[in-house]
């Protein structure tokens, strides 16, 4: 029985355009948002049906899947096994405030410590949690899911026997299928 997940990464956020680090802070979205979630809603509409979506429980998530689910007459179930990782003390920095202790993106691959964040091994037991409780309730399904850059990360790592030095990465208001196969989940890639 195959088990189909889409996974978007939300619309565009204001901290974007100055390259600030949102975690778990809530953000309104930029406005060309509004734009991209547009566009996401016209191609899910022409990919087919999903039983349910699932969410974090930020805003920005909310709001991207929020016109697709409507139209589809859609259930939005929040989980908070989805949401952003805490970034500790580089939540609200920019990039280059961050810069001196290590590349942005290591606030998601766990090779630099950051102060006060969620340890990057409480993500993935989430994940493992999250995708546990999918195969369980919704096995055989297709399911939409709306989450963060740092989640993806997360689950790329976690599913990708041999992840990538940079992972895949994902732009905002974009997706990824990942496919458990009856066996083992798979990772899909962009299409």
């Amino acid at each position: 029985m195959t088990t189909r997940l889409t996974l978007v990464r939300h619309a565009k956020h204001a901290w974007q355009h100055e390259h600030r680090l949102a975690g778990h802070t809530e953000v309104p979205l930029a406005p060309e948002a509004q734009a991209q979630i547009g566009e996401l809603t016209h191609v899910l509409r022409t990919h087919g049906t999903f039983s349910l979506a699932y969410t974090s429980p930020l805003k920005r998530c909310i709001q991207t899947i929020a016109p697709y689910a409507r139209h589809a007459k859609l259930g939005i179930h929040e989980i908070s096994a989805l949401r952003e990782r805490d970034l500790g003390s580089w939540e609200g920095r920019s990039f280059d405030e961050v810069r001196a202790q290590g590349l942005p993106y290591a606030a998601y691959d766990g090779s630099v410590h950051i102060p006060g964040a969620e340890p990057l091994a409480d993500v993935r037991e989430r994940l493992h949690d999250f995708l546990a409780h999918v195969l369980r309730h919704h096995a055989g399904e297709r399911i939409l899911v709306s989450t963060h850059a740092g989640v993806l990360f997360a689950l790329q790592k976690y599913l990708v026997a041999n992840p990538p030095e940079h992972p895949y990465w994902i732009e905002n208001a974009e997706y990824v299928h990942v496919v458990h196969d009856g066996t083992r989940w798979l990772w899909g890639g962009k299409l």
